[in-house]
Protein backbone atom coordinates (compact mmCIF):
# COMPACT_ATOMS: atom_id res chain seq x y z
CA UNK A 1 0.00 0.00 0.00
CA UNK A 2 2.59 2.60 0.77
CA UNK A 3 4.07 1.74 -2.32
CA UNK A 4 0.96 2.52 -4.30
CA UNK A 5 0.95 5.42 -2.64
CA UNK A 6 4.61 6.93 -2.99
CA UNK A 7 4.06 5.41 -6.53
CA UNK A 8 0.74 7.95 -6.93
CA UNK A 9 2.36 11.01 -5.21
CA UNK A 10 5.56 10.15 -7.68
CA UNK A 11 3.63 10.57 -10.70
CA UNK A 12 1.26 13.85 -9.16
CA UNK A 13 4.94 15.68 -8.74
CA UNK A 14 6.15 14.47 -12.40
CA UNK A 15 2.73 15.82 -13.95
CA UNK A 16 3.27 19.34 -12.11
CA UNK A 17 6.87 19.80 -12.77
CA UNK A 18 6.30 18.82 -16.68
CA UNK A 19 3.25 21.37 -16.30
CA UNK A 20 5.76 23.50 -15.28
CA UNK A 21 8.34 22.96 -17.77
CA UNK A 22 6.32 24.79 -20.50
CA UNK A 23 7.28 28.61 -20.64
CA UNK A 24 3.40 30.11 -20.78
CA UNK A 25 4.42 32.11 -24.19
CA UNK A 26 4.99 28.62 -25.70
CA UNK A 27 1.27 27.39 -24.41
CA UNK A 28 -1.66 28.26 -27.25
CA UNK A 29 -4.66 29.93 -25.68
CA UNK A 30 -6.68 26.62 -25.14
CA UNK A 31 -3.76 25.49 -23.07
CA UNK A 32 -3.03 28.80 -21.11
CA UNK A 33 -6.88 28.85 -20.47
CA UNK A 34 -6.55 24.68 -19.24
CA UNK A 35 -3.45 25.83 -17.26
CA UNK A 36 -5.05 28.97 -15.78
CA UNK A 37 -8.55 26.73 -14.37
CA UNK A 38 -6.14 23.89 -13.41
CA UNK A 39 -3.56 26.75 -10.76
CA UNK A 40 -7.00 28.02 -10.05
CA UNK A 41 -9.38 25.39 -8.97
CA UNK A 42 -7.03 22.40 -8.43
CA UNK A 43 -3.83 23.90 -6.38
CA UNK A 44 -4.93 27.71 -5.71
CA UNK A 45 -2.14 29.32 -7.07
CA UNK A 46 -4.10 32.46 -8.22
CA UNK A 47 -1.15 34.50 -8.94
CA UNK A 48 -0.36 31.46 -11.75
CA UNK A 49 -3.67 31.66 -12.78
CA UNK A 50 -4.09 35.08 -13.32
CA UNK A 51 -0.96 35.02 -15.31
CA UNK A 52 -2.17 32.09 -17.89
CA UNK A 53 -5.03 34.36 -18.34
CA UNK A 54 -3.91 37.50 -19.48
CA UNK A 55 -1.86 35.22 -22.12
CA UNK A 56 -5.09 34.21 -23.47
CA UNK A 57 -6.26 37.58 -23.19
CA UNK A 58 -2.99 38.86 -25.29
CA UNK A 59 -4.92 36.63 -28.36
CA UNK A 60 -7.96 37.63 -27.91
CA UNK A 61 -9.03 38.49 -31.37
CA UNK A 62 -8.62 34.79 -32.46
CA UNK A 63 -10.29 33.35 -29.66
CA UNK A 64 -12.61 35.33 -28.31
CA UNK A 65 -14.68 32.30 -26.70
CA UNK A 66 -11.85 31.52 -24.55
CA UNK A 67 -10.72 35.13 -24.35
CA UNK A 68 -14.40 36.04 -22.60
CA UNK A 69 -13.88 32.61 -20.09
CA UNK A 70 -10.09 33.73 -19.42
CA UNK A 71 -11.89 37.84 -18.62
CA UNK A 72 -14.24 35.98 -16.36
CA UNK A 73 -12.01 33.68 -13.98
CA UNK A 74 -9.48 36.23 -14.32
CA UNK A 75 -12.24 38.45 -12.37
CA UNK A 76 -13.05 35.97 -9.97
CA UNK A 77 -9.27 35.02 -8.77
CA UNK A 78 -8.80 39.13 -8.28
CA UNK A 79 -12.15 38.99 -6.13
CA UNK A 80 -10.93 35.96 -4.50
CA UNK A 81 -7.66 37.45 -3.82
CA UNK A 82 -9.95 40.58 -1.95
CA UNK A 83 -9.19 43.02 -4.58
CA UNK A 84 -12.42 44.32 -5.11
CA UNK A 85 -12.00 46.93 -7.89
CA UNK A 86 -9.84 45.35 -9.76
CA UNK A 87 -12.01 42.35 -9.97
CA UNK A 88 -15.28 44.88 -11.00
CA UNK A 89 -12.95 46.32 -13.68
CA UNK A 90 -12.33 42.75 -15.04
CA UNK A 91 -16.48 41.91 -15.08
CA UNK A 92 -16.83 45.19 -16.85
CA UNK A 93 -14.07 44.57 -19.36
CA UNK A 94 -15.91 41.43 -20.05
CA UNK A 95 -19.47 43.09 -20.59
CA UNK A 96 -18.17 45.29 -23.05
CA UNK A 97 -15.81 43.57 -25.05
CA UNK A 98 -17.53 40.58 -25.32
CA UNK A 99 -21.15 41.27 -26.03
CA UNK A 100 -21.52 38.09 -27.78
CA UNK A 101 -20.77 35.97 -25.49
CA UNK A 102 -24.03 35.79 -23.36
CA UNK A 103 -23.70 33.31 -21.07
CA UNK A 104 -20.35 34.61 -19.00
CA UNK A 105 -21.78 38.03 -19.60
CA UNK A 106 -24.72 37.26 -17.59
CA UNK A 107 -22.40 35.59 -14.61
CA UNK A 108 -20.03 38.89 -14.88
CA UNK A 109 -23.64 41.10 -14.63
CA UNK A 110 -24.39 39.28 -11.21
CA UNK A 111 -20.74 39.46 -10.32
CA UNK A 112 -21.14 43.70 -10.04
CA UNK A 113 -22.08 45.29 -6.94
CA UNK A 114 -25.82 46.23 -7.16
CA UNK A 115 -26.06 43.97 -9.81
CA UNK A 116 -27.70 41.32 -8.35
CA UNK A 117 -30.80 40.05 -9.64
CA UNK A 118 -33.29 39.04 -6.78
CA UNK A 119 -36.78 37.21 -7.88
CA UNK A 120 -39.88 38.45 -6.60
CA UNK A 121 -40.51 37.36 -2.80
CA UNK A 122 -41.88 33.47 -2.70
CA UNK A 123 -43.28 34.20 0.96
CA UNK A 124 -46.88 35.70 2.11
CA UNK A 125 -47.74 38.11 4.87
CA UNK A 126 -47.59 36.90 8.11
CA UNK A 127 -45.13 33.64 7.29
CA UNK A 128 -43.13 31.69 10.49
CA UNK A 129 -40.98 28.84 9.56
CA UNK A 130 -39.10 27.13 12.40
CA UNK A 131 -35.82 25.41 12.15
CA UNK A 132 -35.12 23.19 14.68
CA UNK A 133 -31.02 22.38 15.54
CA UNK A 134 -29.44 19.34 16.18
CA UNK A 135 -26.39 18.09 17.08
CA UNK A 136 -24.71 15.67 15.10
CA UNK A 137 -25.93 12.68 17.45
CA UNK A 138 -29.72 14.18 17.13
CA UNK A 139 -30.21 15.85 19.98
CA UNK A 140 -32.56 18.97 19.68
CA UNK A 141 -30.43 21.96 21.48
CA UNK A 142 -32.52 24.86 19.48
CA UNK A 143 -33.92 27.03 16.81
CA UNK A 144 -33.99 29.06 14.25
CA UNK A 145 -37.20 30.86 13.94
CA UNK A 146 -37.63 33.62 10.31
CA UNK A 147 -41.11 35.43 10.19
CA UNK A 148 -42.01 37.70 7.80
CA UNK A 149 -44.84 40.33 7.12
CA UNK A 150 -45.72 43.40 4.78
CA UNK A 151 -45.61 46.86 6.22
CA UNK A 152 -45.24 50.29 5.20
CA UNK A 153 -42.59 53.03 5.98
CA UNK A 154 -42.52 56.68 5.00
CA UNK A 155 -45.07 55.61 2.64
CA UNK A 156 -42.48 52.65 0.91
CA UNK A 157 -43.89 48.95 0.76
CA UNK A 158 -41.51 46.66 2.83
CA UNK A 159 -40.81 43.41 4.23
CA UNK A 160 -40.53 43.45 8.08
CA UNK A 161 -38.44 40.28 8.71
CA UNK A 162 -37.81 38.88 12.09
CA UNK A 163 -34.71 35.93 13.03
CA UNK A 164 -34.56 34.19 16.31
CA UNK A 165 -31.70 32.23 17.28
CA UNK A 166 -32.90 30.27 20.23
CA UNK A 167 -30.43 27.48 22.33
CA UNK A 168 -31.82 25.65 24.77
CA UNK A 169 -31.43 27.46 27.97
CA UNK A 170 -31.96 30.44 26.50
CA UNK A 171 -28.96 31.96 27.70
CA UNK A 172 -27.17 31.77 24.29
CA UNK A 173 -30.36 33.73 22.09
CA UNK A 174 -30.33 36.42 19.24
CA UNK A 175 -33.12 38.37 17.92
CA UNK A 176 -32.62 40.08 15.06
CA UNK A 177 -34.86 42.67 12.65
CA UNK A 178 -34.22 43.56 9.63
CA UNK A 179 -36.91 46.15 7.21
CA UNK A 180 -36.24 46.10 3.57
CA UNK A 181 -37.56 47.77 0.45
CA UNK A 182 -39.88 45.52 -1.21
CA UNK A 183 -39.50 47.07 -4.36
CA UNK A 184 -35.40 47.07 -4.00
CA UNK A 185 -34.75 44.60 -1.16
CA UNK A 186 -32.22 47.04 0.13
CA UNK A 187 -32.58 47.12 3.80
CA UNK A 188 -33.71 50.33 5.31
CA UNK A 189 -33.53 49.52 9.32
CA UNK A 190 -31.68 46.52 11.22
CA UNK A 191 -31.32 45.36 14.86
CA UNK A 192 -29.90 43.20 16.75
CA UNK A 193 -29.91 42.33 20.78
CA UNK A 194 -27.62 39.16 21.46
CA UNK A 195 -27.87 37.98 25.52
CA UNK A 196 -23.86 37.33 25.45
CA UNK A 197 -22.97 40.05 22.73
CA UNK A 198 -25.00 42.90 23.58
CA UNK A 199 -27.28 45.37 21.23
CA UNK A 200 -26.91 47.46 18.31
CA UNK A 201 -29.69 49.01 15.54
CA UNK A 202 -28.44 50.65 12.34
CA UNK A 203 -29.96 52.88 9.48
CA UNK A 204 -28.99 52.31 6.01
CA UNK A 205 -28.80 54.47 2.81
CA UNK A 206 -26.97 53.56 -0.84
CA UNK A 207 -23.90 54.79 0.46
CA UNK A 208 -23.73 54.60 4.00
CA UNK A 209 -25.01 52.82 7.56
CA UNK A 210 -25.10 54.58 10.75
CA UNK A 211 -24.73 52.21 13.56
CA UNK A 212 -25.57 52.54 17.08
CA UNK A 213 -24.03 49.60 19.75
CA UNK A 214 -25.38 49.89 22.79
CA UNK A 215 -22.99 48.37 25.80
CA UNK A 216 -24.07 46.23 28.83
CA UNK A 217 -23.74 49.67 30.53
CA UNK A 218 -26.25 50.99 28.36
CA UNK A 219 -23.12 53.63 26.74
CA UNK A 220 -24.02 53.81 23.33
CA UNK A 221 -21.60 54.51 20.60
CA UNK A 222 -22.34 55.58 16.81
CA UNK A 223 -20.43 54.98 13.67
CA UNK A 224 -21.08 55.56 10.10
CA UNK A 225 -19.62 53.49 7.27
CA UNK A 226 -19.61 54.83 3.47
CA UNK A 227 -19.36 52.61 0.65
CA UNK A 228 -19.44 53.25 -3.00
CA UNK A 229 -22.16 50.80 -3.59
CA UNK A 230 -25.13 49.36 -2.38
CA UNK A 231 -25.19 46.29 0.28
CA UNK A 232 -27.37 44.07 1.90
CA UNK A 233 -27.45 43.21 5.22
CA UNK A 234 -26.23 39.91 6.59
CA UNK A 235 -29.63 38.98 8.31
CA UNK A 236 -32.18 39.36 5.33
CA UNK A 237 -30.18 36.75 3.76
CA UNK A 238 -32.19 33.91 5.61
CA UNK A 239 -34.96 35.22 3.71
CA UNK A 240 -32.99 36.60 0.92
CA UNK A 241 -31.67 32.96 -0.47
CA UNK A 242 -34.63 32.03 -1.42
CA UNK A 243 -34.70 35.02 -4.03
CA UNK A 244 -32.29 33.87 -6.30
CA UNK A 245 -32.98 32.44 -9.57
CA UNK A 246 -32.29 29.06 -8.43
CA UNK A 247 -30.45 26.35 -11.21
CA UNK A 248 -28.05 23.67 -11.24
CA UNK A 249 -24.59 25.67 -11.96
CA UNK A 250 -25.94 28.80 -10.85
CA UNK A 251 -23.11 30.98 -9.13
CA UNK A 252 -23.76 34.32 -7.88
CA UNK A 253 -21.90 36.84 -4.81
CA UNK A 254 -23.80 39.08 -2.20
CA UNK A 255 -22.57 42.00 -1.14
CA UNK A 256 -23.33 41.95 2.25
CA UNK A 257 -22.35 43.89 5.63
CA UNK A 258 -22.90 43.13 9.15
CA UNK A 259 -23.94 45.86 11.07
CA UNK A 260 -23.40 44.17 14.54
CA UNK A 261 -19.89 43.84 13.92
CA UNK A 262 -19.15 47.78 12.64
CA UNK A 263 -19.98 47.32 9.47
CA UNK A 264 -17.60 45.32 7.55
CA UNK A 265 -18.29 43.95 3.85
CA UNK A 266 -18.55 40.06 3.51
CA UNK A 267 -19.10 38.97 -0.29
CA UNK A 268 -20.91 35.67 -0.27
CA UNK A 269 -20.05 33.63 -2.84
CA UNK A 270 -22.98 31.11 -3.20
CA UNK A 271 -22.87 28.33 -6.08
CA UNK A 272 -26.09 25.37 -6.58
CA UNK A 273 -23.76 22.41 -6.58
CA UNK A 274 -26.83 19.91 -7.08
CA UNK A 275 -30.24 18.58 -6.49
CA UNK A 276 -31.80 16.73 -3.11
CA UNK A 277 -34.00 15.56 -1.24
CA UNK A 278 -34.92 16.38 1.76
CA UNK A 279 -36.94 14.61 4.43
CA UNK A 280 -38.63 16.88 7.18
CA UNK A 281 -41.33 16.84 9.60
CA UNK A 282 -43.48 18.76 7.71
CA UNK A 283 -43.17 17.29 4.13
CA UNK A 284 -40.29 16.25 1.80
CA UNK A 285 -38.85 18.36 -0.66
CA UNK A 286 -36.36 18.48 -3.53
CA UNK A 287 -33.92 21.35 -2.98
CA UNK A 288 -31.06 23.21 -4.73
CA UNK A 289 -28.31 22.77 -2.63
CA UNK A 290 -26.68 26.01 -1.77
CA UNK A 291 -23.11 26.27 -0.91
CA UNK A 292 -21.20 29.09 0.32
CA UNK A 293 -17.91 30.17 1.10
CA UNK A 294 -19.03 30.98 4.64
CA UNK A 295 -18.59 27.67 5.65
CA UNK A 296 -23.01 27.56 5.95
CA UNK A 297 -24.80 25.53 3.30
CA UNK A 298 -28.44 25.83 2.38
CA UNK A 299 -31.40 23.55 0.94
CA UNK A 300 -34.48 25.51 -0.43
CA UNK A 301 -36.89 23.56 -1.84
CA UNK A 302 -38.11 23.59 -5.48
CA UNK A 303 -41.65 24.64 -4.94
CA UNK A 304 -43.05 28.26 -5.03
CA UNK A 305 -42.42 28.93 -1.86
CA UNK A 306 -38.89 28.40 -1.76
CA UNK A 307 -38.60 27.49 1.55
CA UNK A 308 -35.67 26.82 3.39
CA UNK A 309 -35.95 22.90 4.15
CA UNK A 310 -32.15 22.21 5.81
CA UNK A 311 -29.25 24.37 6.87
CA UNK A 312 -25.75 22.96 8.10
CA UNK A 313 -23.65 25.39 9.83
CA UNK A 314 -21.25 25.92 12.93
CA UNK A 315 -21.77 22.05 14.01
CA UNK A 316 -25.43 21.67 13.68
CA UNK A 317 -27.86 20.76 11.30
CA UNK A 318 -31.36 22.67 11.19
CA UNK A 319 -34.38 21.20 9.83
CA UNK A 320 -37.37 22.73 8.93
CA UNK A 321 -40.46 21.68 11.61
CA UNK A 322 -43.10 24.22 11.35
CA UNK A 323 -44.45 26.33 8.56
CA UNK A 324 -47.13 28.67 10.61
CA UNK A 325 -48.63 32.04 10.22
CA UNK A 326 -49.54 34.51 12.48
CA UNK A 327 -52.06 33.07 14.42
CA UNK A 328 -52.10 30.37 17.41
CA UNK A 329 -51.09 26.93 16.68
CA UNK A 330 -52.48 23.80 18.51
CA UNK A 331 -49.70 21.81 19.45
CA UNK A 332 -50.49 17.78 20.45
CA UNK A 333 -48.02 14.92 21.65
CA UNK A 334 -49.96 11.87 21.02
CA UNK A 335 -47.75 9.21 23.14
CA UNK A 336 -48.28 11.92 26.19
CA UNK A 337 -51.91 12.75 25.38
CA UNK A 338 -50.45 16.51 25.59
CA UNK A 339 -52.08 19.66 24.31
CA UNK A 340 -51.14 23.32 24.21
CA UNK A 341 -51.62 26.26 22.42
CA UNK A 342 -49.04 28.61 20.72
CA UNK A 343 -49.29 32.36 20.89
CA UNK A 344 -50.20 33.89 17.61
CA UNK A 345 -46.55 34.94 16.23
CA UNK A 346 -44.23 32.65 18.63
CA UNK A 347 -41.76 29.76 17.13
CA UNK A 348 -41.99 26.19 18.50
CA UNK A 349 -40.11 22.67 18.33
CA UNK A 350 -40.55 18.96 20.30
CA UNK A 351 -38.44 18.95 23.41
CA UNK A 352 -36.21 15.93 23.64
CA UNK A 353 -35.53 13.88 26.61
CA UNK A 354 -33.45 11.04 27.07
CA UNK A 355 -36.07 9.25 28.43
CA UNK A 356 -38.74 10.10 25.50
CA UNK A 357 -41.06 7.01 26.00
CA UNK A 358 -42.01 8.66 29.57
CA UNK A 359 -42.06 12.07 29.02
CA UNK A 360 -42.31 14.71 25.87
CA UNK A 361 -43.36 18.25 25.47
CA UNK A 362 -43.02 21.29 23.33
CA UNK A 363 -40.76 24.85 23.61
CA UNK A 364 -41.95 28.04 23.05
CA UNK A 365 -39.94 30.80 21.71
CA UNK A 366 -41.14 34.35 21.62
CA UNK A 367 -39.79 35.75 18.41
CA UNK A 368 -38.81 39.32 19.31
CA UNK A 369 -38.14 39.61 23.07
CA UNK A 370 -35.84 36.94 25.30
CA UNK A 371 -38.79 35.01 26.63
CA UNK A 372 -39.26 31.17 25.87
CA UNK A 373 -41.67 28.75 27.53
CA UNK A 374 -41.58 24.77 28.74
CA UNK A 375 -44.43 22.47 28.52
CA UNK A 376 -43.75 19.30 29.72
CA UNK A 377 -45.24 16.06 30.88
CA UNK A 378 -43.56 12.77 32.24
CA UNK A 379 -44.53 9.31 34.38
CA UNK A 380 -43.82 11.03 38.12
CA UNK A 381 -41.49 7.94 38.02
CA UNK A 382 -39.02 9.79 36.81
CA UNK A 383 -39.30 12.50 39.55
CA UNK A 384 -37.20 11.68 42.78
CA UNK A 385 -39.08 9.94 45.53
CA UNK A 386 -39.17 13.42 47.54
CA UNK A 387 -40.72 15.04 44.58
CA UNK A 388 -43.61 12.52 44.11
CA UNK A 389 -44.70 13.13 47.89
CA UNK A 390 -46.35 16.25 47.40
CA UNK A 391 -46.45 19.53 44.78
CA UNK A 392 -44.83 21.57 47.67
CA UNK A 393 -41.96 19.15 47.88
CA UNK A 394 -41.30 19.42 44.40
CA UNK A 395 -41.48 22.75 44.25
CA UNK A 396 -39.24 23.40 47.12
CA UNK A 397 -36.93 20.90 45.10
CA UNK A 398 -37.01 23.61 42.04
CA UNK A 399 -35.97 26.63 44.33
CA UNK A 400 -32.91 24.39 45.98
CA UNK A 401 -31.76 23.27 42.63
CA UNK A 402 -32.07 27.00 41.35
CA UNK A 403 -30.66 28.34 44.11
CA UNK A 404 -27.44 25.50 43.25
CA UNK A 405 -26.98 27.51 39.96
CA UNK A 406 -27.81 31.37 41.05
CA UNK A 407 -26.46 32.50 44.26
CA UNK A 408 -29.24 35.43 44.12
CA UNK A 409 -32.21 33.26 42.98
CA UNK A 410 -35.54 34.14 45.13
CA UNK A 411 -39.09 33.04 45.18
CA UNK A 412 -40.61 36.78 44.48
CA UNK A 413 -43.22 37.58 47.26
CA UNK A 414 -46.69 36.21 46.89
CA UNK A 415 -46.02 34.74 44.07
CA UNK A 416 -47.11 31.12 45.59
CA UNK A 417 -50.19 30.19 45.08
CA UNK A 418 -52.79 27.53 43.94
CA UNK A 419 -53.65 27.38 40.25
CA UNK A 420 -55.52 25.01 37.97
CA UNK A 421 -53.82 22.92 35.08
CA UNK A 422 -55.53 20.54 32.76
CA UNK A 423 -58.49 20.08 35.84
CA UNK A 424 -55.73 19.27 38.16
CA UNK A 425 -55.08 21.79 41.50
CA UNK A 426 -51.50 23.06 40.75
CA UNK A 427 -48.83 25.12 42.32
CA UNK A 428 -47.47 27.90 40.97
CA UNK A 429 -44.21 30.12 42.05
CA UNK A 430 -41.84 32.68 40.36
CA UNK A 431 -38.08 33.29 40.91
CA UNK A 432 -35.97 36.14 40.32
CA UNK A 433 -32.48 35.87 39.56
CA UNK A 434 -29.30 37.27 37.80
CA UNK A 435 -27.07 35.01 34.92
CA UNK A 436 -24.65 36.63 32.85
CA UNK A 437 -25.40 40.36 34.32
CA UNK A 438 -28.84 40.08 32.91
CA UNK A 439 -32.12 40.20 35.52
CA UNK A 440 -34.03 37.28 34.65
CA UNK A 441 -37.41 35.90 35.59
CA UNK A 442 -38.57 31.99 36.17
CA UNK A 443 -42.36 30.90 36.43
CA UNK A 444 -43.25 27.55 37.49
CA UNK A 445 -46.47 25.48 37.38
CA UNK A 446 -46.41 22.47 38.91
CA UNK A 447 -49.52 19.91 38.92
CA UNK A 448 -50.29 15.99 38.88
CA UNK A 449 -52.63 14.13 36.98
CA UNK A 450 -52.75 10.45 37.89
CA UNK A 451 -49.38 8.97 37.39
CA UNK A 452 -48.38 11.72 35.08
CA UNK A 453 -46.53 15.20 36.26
CA UNK A 454 -47.11 18.22 34.52
CA UNK A 455 -44.63 21.07 34.21
CA UNK A 456 -45.30 24.36 32.49
CA UNK A 457 -42.02 26.79 33.16
CA UNK A 458 -41.45 30.62 30.91
CA UNK A 459 -38.19 31.73 31.68
CA UNK A 460 -36.74 35.40 30.04
CA UNK A 461 -35.22 38.84 31.13
CA UNK A 462 -37.20 40.22 34.20
CA UNK A 463 -38.60 43.10 32.09
CA UNK A 464 -40.23 41.04 29.21
CA UNK A 465 -41.50 38.45 31.25
CA UNK A 466 -43.39 41.46 33.70
CA UNK A 467 -44.79 42.65 30.16
CA UNK A 468 -46.47 39.47 29.39
CA UNK A 469 -47.88 37.80 32.22
CA UNK A 470 -51.32 37.78 30.62
CA UNK A 471 -49.46 35.83 27.55
CA UNK A 472 -47.77 33.01 29.98
CA UNK A 473 -51.09 32.48 31.90
CA UNK A 474 -53.29 32.04 28.23
CA UNK A 475 -50.30 29.03 27.97
CA UNK A 476 -51.02 27.66 31.08
CA UNK A 477 -54.76 27.36 30.63
CA UNK A 478 -54.19 26.19 27.21
CA UNK A 479 -52.51 22.84 28.35
CA UNK A 480 -54.54 19.75 28.73
CA UNK A 481 -53.34 15.80 29.24
CA UNK A 482 -56.07 13.31 28.33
Amino acid sequence: MKTIVRLAASAVVTAMLMFASFPASAASPAEALEKGIYNEETTGNLDEAIKHYRQVLSDAQKTEGLAAQAQYRLGRCLNKQGKKKAAVEAFKTLIRKYPDQKELVAKAQEMLPGQLKLLPAPWKSGERLTLTMSLPGGQRVGIIGCGVKAGKRDGKAVWEMGVRRYLAGGMNSGVSSVVIDQKTNRPITTSWDHTLLGKSTAKWSDDKVVITKTAKDGKQETSTVEFDSPFYSNDQWMFGFRQLAMKIGYTTEVPVRVAFTGGNAIGIEVEVTKKEQVKTPVGTFNCFKVETNIGQTFWISDTPERYMAKFEGGGVEALLTSIDHDKPVKLRNEKMKLAATVPAGWFHYPSSSSNDEASGGFRLISPNEFLAASVKVRKKSLLSSEERDSLDAWAESLIKTSKDAYKSASVRANSRQAVTVSGEKGVAMTLDYKATNRERATSVVLAFKGDLAIEVEVTGDADAYDKNVSTFDAIRKSVTVD
